[in-house]
C-alpha cells in the first residue's frame, strides 16, 4: 500500500528503506537549516508590510535552504522513526486538517511533508491556533490592536498563515491581505471574530492531528 507517494508497508525490507531514505533527507535538511539559519530581528510592521508580496518569514523553525548534510546519521535515526509513524497515523486524517497544517507549515499537505513537518516542527500549529483563538477571545474593539501586536511578535508571516487559514475554512473576507498594517489587522480581526463555531473545531482538529 502507498499513501501520497510515500510506501507504509512495514513487511517489505525496500520499500521501509525507501520510506527512511527519503524522509531522512526531508529532515536532515530541515534540522541543519535550522541550526544554520542566522536570527532576524522581529519583522517591522510598516505601510503596506501585510501586502503578500512583502510579508517576512515568521519565526526561526521555518525551513529554509536545504544543506548538503549526509542524511541518514544516528542522531537523525529517532526523528525519521518518529516520521514514518506520523505518515502512517495521517493516512486516514480528514482532508480540511491536511490543508490547514499544509497552510501553518507552508508546504503541500501530503501526507509525508506533514509528517516530516510535525516531527520538526511540533508546536508550530498549536502556537498559530492559540494566537488565533485568543484574538477571537478579545473584545470587537481590542482585536485589531491584538492582531497588531501578534504580527510584531510573531512576525508578518503570521498574518499571512492565519489569511491562508480564514480563506481554507472559507471565512476570509478579501482574497489577499493588502493597504496599510492597520486595514490589514482590522481584516483579520474581523473575521477571526466572525469565525463559527464548526471552523473553530476544525482548528482544534489541525492540531489535535499534529499532535498525534
Amino acid at each position: 500500500m502507498t499513501v501520497s507517494g510515500l510506501a507504509v508497508t512495514p513487511d517489505t525490507e525496500a520499500t521501509e528503506a525507501d520510506e527512511y531514505a527519503a524522509l531522512e533527507a526531508q529532515i536532515a535538511a530541515e534540522e541543519a537549516a535550522k541550526t544554520s539559519r542566522p536570527d532576524e530581528d522581529p519583522a517591522e510592521l510598516e505601510e503596506d508590510d501585510l501586502e503578500d508580496e512583502d510579508l517576512e518569514d515568521e519565526d526561526d523553525d521555518e525551513p529554509g535552504t536545504p544543506s548538503t548534510k549526509a542524511a541518514g546519521t544516528p542522531s537523525q535515526r529517532p526523528l525519521v522513526r518518529k516520521a514514518v509513524a506520523k505518515a502512517i497515523a495521517l493516512r486516514d486524517a480528514d482532508q480540511r486538517s491536511m490543508q490547514l497544517l499544509g497552510a501553518i507549515y507552508g508546504v503541500e499537505p501530503t501526507i509525508e511533508r506533514i509528517a516530516v513537518e510535525t516531527v520538526i516542527n511540533a508546536r508550530r500549529p498549536g502556537r498559530v491556533i492559540a494566537d488565533i483563538e485568543a484574538i477571537a477571545a478579545t473584545s470587537p474593539f481590542q482585536a485589531s490592536a491584538a492582531v497588531q501586536a501578534t504580527v510584531e511578535r510573531r512576525g508578518a508571516k503570521w498574518a499571512r498563515t492565519v489569511h491562508a487559514l480564514l480563506t481554507i475554512l472559507g471565512a476570509a473576507s478579501t482574497k489577499s491581505l493588502t493597504g496599510s498594517n492597520t486595514k490589514a489587522a482590522g481584516t483579520l480581526a474581523q473575521d477571526i471574530h466572525e469565525l463559527s463555531d464548526a471552523a473553530h473545531k476544525d482548528l482544534t482538529n489541525a492540531v489535535d492531528l499534529a499532535r498525534k
